[in-house]
This record gives structure tokens, C-alpha cells and sequence, in this order.
């Protein structure tokens, strides 16, 4: 790229730079890996407020931009903005990204799922556990964030039930209790809580999932009942080490109570198979497969 296009080309480049600073959305060094993370409207708009108008370009560098799809029109009569090629344009001769880096980035981000990043935040345990103590191991058991106002209030109860819980355990380092739920809004607060939580089936080996609209839980149900070995792990996702030989029967006579105690007022009690004394037995058993499994999966995220 010669001079004269490299300077118009980076300014395009500056103006994009300037509107995602104004925006507080540049969090990485390359423009192009930051807009990985940014939402469809987010970069919309962002891009729309970049844009610069033709005047006094020379028509025969803006020809030539556009003939290489560096840049291109708006609906905006005589408006351009720059496109992914032009800010990797920019991006390569300033030395700021290359093809590996790049390639690196979206694994990171797309294709890195079994990772060994299994820190969990207080908010992400509290959801997992939260999931567990209502026997949420199917779809047709899910937390359901549409079901109506009385579930999600008393599905709050749960929650706070179980922060308490949990942090009798020490399990919860840093989650104050009035901000389990985040900024008041207009959103139901379990649903400003549930929601937020993209990184949990990545870092959960898929257990953890979402089904549209709004259905949470994990993915458990086996043809002998749940898989409790799996169950296990999301025990060990949450609680880690500290679950001993000694407290364990605490854990268990916990977990059978609050579901026994709140399950009819937030599930339709004939759809939710897994309020049956079976399962009681199949949580005895998760924890037996926690013990068998936890050298294992502490090994693997050492190494």
C-alpha cells in the first residue's frame, strides 16, 4: 500500500479507534479481535458513528480504497466507513496483529471448550448449585425463566437459601449478598442473575446448557436416571476440595430438604420427574463418584 492510501485508510481506521474508546468497548490492542466481543447493535452503531465524509479525499484514493473493499458506503450519500479488510490492512503494516495471533484469537474465543480454566466465579457456583438443589437435570426440569412471578419469587428464596449455604462453606470468597442479583432494574432479579452466565457451559464440558427462550439446567438425565459421575464434576466445579468425609452427610441432608421444601412452588410437581426418594439415592452416589474422581480432575487443571 502506498503512502498517500496508507494515511486516508488510517484515519478511517483512527475513527473507529476514537468511537469504541468513546464507547468504552476497546478492551484489546487489535480492533479486529475486539470486535469479537461486542454486540451486534453495539458495533452497528459504533461503526455508523466512525463514519467520515468524502469531502476533500482525493477521488483517486477513495476510488482505490473502495476498489480494494478497504472501505465502503454508507446509505449516507457520500459517508464511508472501513471494513474488516481495511482495519486487517491497518492492523498488519502497524504491526499490531498477524495471521497466527489472529487464529490464536478466535480459538481463545470459538474453539476453545475444553479448556483448563475452571475458576468459576461466586455468581457462576451459586447458579450451578443453585441447579442442583432443584434437581434441574433435564430439560423437562429446567429452571424456566418465563414461567410466571410466583416461580421466579420463590426461586429467589432458593437462591438466597443457598448463598447462605454456601457460604457457611466458605465456598463464596467474594459475593456480598446484596449483590447476588445485580442492579435494580426492571428485570426480575433471578432472571438478571441466570442470564449472565455465557461462560458456564464451556467451563461446565457442556453439562451446563441453555434451551430458547429462557430454559436452564443441567444436562444430567441418563437411562438410569442422572449420570452421576458427571453430577459429580458439577459438585466439584463448585465446591472443589472442600467437600470432606466429614461434612458431606451436611451437603446431602441439605440438598434433599430445600428441594422437598420449594419445588412444588416453583416446578409443575407431574413434569419434574426428579422429586422422587431415587434420586435421593443418586445424590449419595454423586458424591461417592466426587471422592473416586476428584485427584483426577484436580490433576488435570495442574498440569
Amino acid at each position: 500500500m502506498n503512502k498517500a492510501d496508507y494515511t486516508i485508510l488510517k484515519k478511517f481506521y483512527g475513527s473507529l479507534d476514537n468511537q469504541l474508546q468513546v464507547a468504552s468497548k476497546r478492551k484489546d490492542r487489535s480492533i479486529l479481535v475486539n470486535y469479537f466481543s461486542i454486540t451486534s447493535n453495539s458495533a452497528h452503531r459504533i461503526l455508523l458513528n466512525s463514519s467520515i465524509k468524502s469531502y476533500g479525499i482525493n477521488n483517486r484514493i477513495l476510488r482505490n480504497l473502495i476498489d480494494k473493499g478497504y472501505i465502503k458506503s454508507l446509505e449516507i450519500r457520500n459517508q464511508y466507513v472501513i471494513t474488516p479488510l481495511g482495519i486487517w490492512e491497518i492492523e498488519k503494516i502497524d504491526k499490531i496483529i498477524n495471521e497466527y495471533s489472529l487464529i490464536e484469537s478466535i480459538s481463545n474465543k470459538y474453539f476453545n471448550f475444553f479448556n483448563r480454566d475452571v475458576s468459576l466465579s461466586d455468581k457462576e457456583k451459586l447458579i450451578l448449585f443453585t441447579l442442583i438443589s432443584m434437581r434441574c437435570f433435564s430439560t423437562g426440569s429446567s429452571v424456566d425463566l418465563k414461567r410466571n412471578q410466583r416461580s421466579l419469587d420463590k426461586l429467589k428464596v432458593v437462591i438466597e437459601k443457598n448463598y447462605t449455604f454456601l457460604k457457611s462453606f466458605k465456598i463464596l470468597k467474594k459475593l456480598k449478598a446484596d449483590e447476588i442479583f445485580g442492579a435494580k432494574s426492571n428485570e426480575h432479579p433471578v432472571s438478571n442473575l441466570i442470564r449472565h452466565s455465557d461462560n458456564l457451559p464451556k467451563r461446565s464440558k457442556s453439562i451446563y446448557r441453555v434451551q430458547q427462550p429462557q430454559k436452564y439446567f443441567l444436562e444430567l438425565s441418563s437411562n438410569e436416571g442422572i449420570d452421576t459421575e458427571d453430577l459429580a464434576y458439577i459438585l466439584w466445579l463448585v465446591f472443589r476440595k472442600s467437600i470432606t468425609s466429614t461434612n458431606y452427610t451436611e451437603i446431602l441432608n441439605y440438598l434433599n430438604t430445600i428441594v422437598y421444601d420449594m419445588a412444588k412452588y416453583i416446578f409443575d410437581i407431574n413434569e419434574h420427574k426428579f422429586l422422587k426418594p431415587e434420586y435421593d439415592y443418586l445424590l449419595n452416589d454423586s458424591i461417592t463418584e466426587y471422592f473416586r474422581n476428584i485427584s483426577k480432575w484436580e490433576s488435570e487443571i495442574s498440569n
